[in-house]
Parts: structure tokens; sequence; C-alpha cells
């Protein structure tokens, strides 16, 4: 629908859905005193390598 991903009106839709989320789903359902804390992403990424690995070395294995 926008042409231009760096619109104003783009910029300004992104600020007014992150303010939504914030304001009525996080402070009402969630709680104000409950901060985010993200998890660790460094065993998933090495499981991730792996399976690419695996699958890449049955592509290209010379059967």
């Amino acid at each position: 629908m926008i042409p231009n991903s760096n619109s104003g009106l783009s910029i300004a839709a992104n600020i007014g859905g992150a303010f939504i989320l914030r304001n009525l789903l996080w402070n009402k359902y969630i709680g104000k005193d409950v901060k985010y804390t993200p998890k660790p992403v460094l065993i998933p990424a090495l499981i991730g390598i792996a399976i690419v690995a695996v699958f890449l070395l049955a592509i290209f294995a010379k059967v």
C-alpha cells in the first residue's frame, strides 16, 4: 500500500503501533513492572548451523 517504506507515514504508523502495543497490551495484561529479558540465542544458532551443514553435506556429497 505504501510505495516508499521510508516515508513519514510509514514511520508514524510504526511508532503508533509500538505505542498501542506497549500501552494497551503490555501494561494492561502483563504489567508495568515486568521487564522483557531476551533469551540467549547461541544454542539455537548452533543447532541451526549443524542442521544446515548436514543438508549441505547431503546435497554436495558425491554418490
